[in-house]
């Protein structure tokens, strides 16, 4: 009895060209209906990175503050000033294939959904962690869901 091995390391070429073919697609007219929402996207990315740098310096904390695996990752190589900036660019480039990928209302929601997550991400760096109240209240509720 021979023994037929399948090489799992080859791409499936009809279902590769049926994704590069969507998004290509889906590219065509991108920036007319999400350029706006994606500017406002750039901004709060980089604003929660800005922030990231700013309570890693002002307050001192290590690495083991930041939530976002990937952030931490950037600031445990990268370091507090370019490691927040090297993710924020990560994350640009992922939520745009994403975005372009998806389009129509799933691509707004995504984006939307990442500027408000982002924007108070970026609000508590600067303003929360400076406040007992909120970070016994974020605390409770972290402590609930672990």
């Amino acid at each position: 009895m021979d023994l037929i091995v399948k090489n799992t390391n080859q791409i499936n070429e009809p279902c590769f060209a049926q994704i590069t073919e969507r998004f290509y697609d889906n590219y065509r007219g991108y920036w007319q209906a999400h350029g706006f929402l994606f500017i406002g996207f750039i901004f709060a990315i980089f604003c929660d990175a800005a922030s990231t740098t700013y309570f890693l310096t002002v307050y001192k904390l290590g690495p083991e503050a930041e939530l976002h695996p990937i952030f931490r990752w950037g600031i445990e190589t990268h370091g507090p000033y370019i490691g927040p900036l090297l993710c924020a660019y990560l994350k640009l480039v992922a939520g745009l294939v994403v975005s372009i990928y998806l389009r129509g209302r799933l691509a707004t929601l995504v984006l939307t959904g990442t500027i408000i997550i982002s924007l108070c991400a970026a609000w508590y760096n600067i303003w929360g962690l400076g406040h007992d109240c909120i970070k016994v209240a974020i605390t409770d509720f972290l402590s609930i869901y672990s």
